[in-house]
């Protein structure tokens, strides 16, 4: 995203204060064109033919801007006085544009990278907690994993966790 950048001591400036005091509609057509050729990389550059999609009916208003010295008239439109000693150039956008892209890249791909470990990792701690010994080897100084107590009414349920015994215990409450 790019910015039409505003100076904070615009509003005392001399242009803007006589161009407030005569068409503050004026400095409202400033204030969106530059947002407008901002994010249009025009580098301040407005059309003729797009000027009456910023604002309705701002030919007047342009002229004002040029006798106020905001504007520049040129061939096909108007031009914003100085705009690239305050704003980026469509090339300094494109480039940092770019950069952010990449940067974005390389961070994806980390997080990818970096998942895929995990994943691994856990894949193997889940196949060492629930594998069974090898038949074929002698017998472990492990104990072997004792299976759970069931449930003496219920079998096949755990004891510790018996969902028949849950359901009456429900139907009693």
């Amino acid at each position: 995203m790019t910015w039409f950048k505003v100076d904070d001591s615009f509003h005392q400036h001399s242009k803007a204060r006589k161009v407030a005091a005569r068409s503050p509609a004026a400095l409202a057509l400033w204030v969106l064109a530059g947002s407008w050729s901002s994010a249009n990389l025009t580098e301040g550059f407005v059309p003729d033919d797009d000027l009456p999609w910023i604002l309705p009916a701002s030919e007047q208003l342009a002229t004002e801007l040029v006798a106020a010295r905001l504007w520049k008239r040129v061939k096909g439109g108007y031009l914003f006085h100085d705009w690239l000693d305050f704003n980026p150039s469509k090339q300094q956008v494109l480039d940092d544009r770019a950069a952010a892209r990449e940067r974005m890249r390389r961070l994806r791909a980390d997080r990818k990278r970096r998942s895929g470990e995990r994943s691994a990792e856990h894949q193997a701690n889940v196949r060492d907690l629930f594998s069974t010994p090898s038949r074929t080897s002698s017998r472990s100084s492990r104990a072997a994993p004792r299976a759970p107590a069931e449930c003496p009414r219920h079998i096949g349920q755990p004891a510790h966790n018996c969902g028949g015994c849950r359901s009456e215990t429900l139907g009693a409450s």
